[in-house]
């Protein structure tokens, strides 16, 4: 398998296990007369609230843009075939954005000659699942109320149709849902914390092709200890976002350190443990020469994504450093000696010494140490006199030390490029770097 479907798949992966979110309300209609037993608790926890689980229904949102985008989408396309809910059970989910923190459901169900049957019904109680946390077994009760039944509060005493003397016959309710919503880690589900329920009824039977009428009414106070960014969530983010980044850069990325070889994720030049061992690069030119050479007998080496040539073009037109990516270009000595500055963008060597540092100055020795040591002298002067109009408080600032490289030649790049039989050689007038102020630590260069 190839490095980019490698990450792909690793990507989608962690997706679907991550993005786990929930907003089901679980439930059912059912006799009062079953009992609550450990199965039934099982059949409330497995399904979703359907209603009175009519095919038919369709949702009646309001038809302003403002109020549209604070539903669920789920509850807008209900019953539509934009939505693929067309002729099939709902599902009630919560919850949407009302600033009142209160969602309607409005839902109109036709009914035929086989439902019709099924909408005068006695004895019915809404069982829901609270799901405060994983493995819990509560649930909330309440019963759809009907005038010719007894009740204790929530409690159905009796319930039967031999007792509605007076013949109603039942054409909708409205449930009033209290939801809580609660969160472990990347996992976030709702749960129910009580529930009411209100019938509507009338003295004659519904006839094929008028409306059940299902409402919601669902109430969600805000849960403080619900949060999508809790510390915990951050920190798992940041590990995942590591992992992630790490896995892309291991297997697209084709840098390798340049001292032990072992292939590089985050670092530039060198891998962290030659870095711990204090291990210095080569000469950026030997390197520089060595990688030219290599593409001219092997031929280019193709792009590792398409357009990261034309990318690394323009970014260099734009005056990034793309030495900072690991492709410094630069051949002058102070880019040698002091690490790689953004001479490939041409802005280190005019800006830091104010002259083109390819240019053989007059008097100047033909690795520019003269004409260096001039320049050296001037910055101090000035520096002395910038210290002396400062006031006694003041601290002069330390000159930062910088590391010498023992591993830098210090010739100019034509005889380097010239020792590895390269056959392209770059201009004798660009100037060795400038020499340490020991001598012992220059390593000695020798053709091949």
């Amino acid at each position: 398998m190839k490095p980019m479907k490698k990450v792909s798949a690793f990507l989608v992966v962690v997706s679907h296990v991550i993005a786990q979110q929930d907003l089901s309300i679980y439930g059912f209609f059912d006799y009062y007369t079953i009992p609550m037993n450990t199965r039934e608790v099982g059949y409330v926890y497995a399904k979703c609230m359907e209603g009175l689980q009519f095919k038919s229904c369709y949702s009646n949102p309001p038809k302003d843009s403002f109020s549209l985008d604070q539903n669920l989408p789920y509850y807008n396309l209900l019953g539509t075939q934009a939505g693929g809910t067309l002729g099939t059970f709902y599902c009630l989910k919560c919850c949407g954005t009302p600033p009142s923190n209160i969602d309607y459901w409005n839902l109109s169900c036709p009914v035929n000659y086989a439902t019709i049957l099924t909408t005068n019904v006695y004895g019915y109680e809404l069982r829901l699942a609270t799901y405060k946390y994983a493995g819990d077994k509560g649930y909330v009760r309440c019963p759809l109320k009907r005038s010719a039944c007894t009740y204790n509060g929530k409690e159905t005493i009796e319930c039967n149709k031999a007792m509605d003397k007076e013949g109603t016959y039942l054409i909708g309710y409205t449930a009033t849902i209290e939801v809580a919503q609660y969160d472990d880690y990347f996992k976030y589900w709702r749960g129910a914390l009580s529930c009411s329920i209100q019938s509507v009824e009338r003295n004659y039977s519904l006839v094929s092709g008028e409306i059940f009428h299902e409402n919601y009414v669902l109430i969600h106070t805000p849960n403080f200890n619900y949060s999508y960014f809790g510390y915990d969530k951050i920190a798992i983010l940041i590990v995942f976002l590591y992992v992630v980044v790490y896995v892309t850069l291991y297997f697209c990325r084709r840098k390798h350190c340049v001292y032990c070889a072992k292939k590089l994720v985050f670092s530039m030049e060198l891998c962290y443990m030659c870095k711990f061992y204090g291990v210095q690069p080569p000469d950026p030119v030997l390197m520089k020469a060595l990688e030219e050479k290599t593409e001219q007998l092997q031929g280019k080496i193709p792009e590792r994504f398409p357009g990261s040539t034309i990318t690394l073009y323009i970014l260099r037109k734009l005056g990034v450093c793309i030495a900072k990516f690991g492709n410094c270009c630069c051949l002058c000595g102070c880019c040698r000696s002091d690490g790689c500055c953004c001479c490939c963008c041409r802005l280190c060597s005019r800006r830091k010494h104010n002259e083109n540092p390819y240019k053989i100055h007059p008097g100047e020795g033909e690795d520019g140490s003269e004409y260096r040591e001039e320049e050296k002298n001037a910055m101090k002067e000035k520096e002395m006199e910038t210290d002396e109009g400062s006031t006694s408080k003041s601290k002069k600032k330390k000159k930062k030390k910088v590391k010498i490289n023992p591993n830098i030649l210090y010739y100019p790049p034509h005889i380097i490029y010239a020792a590895v039989n390269h056959p392209n050689p770059p201009d004798k007038s660009i100037p060795a770097p400038k020499r340490p102020d020991s001598e012992s630590d220059v390593v000695p260069f020798s053709y091949p």
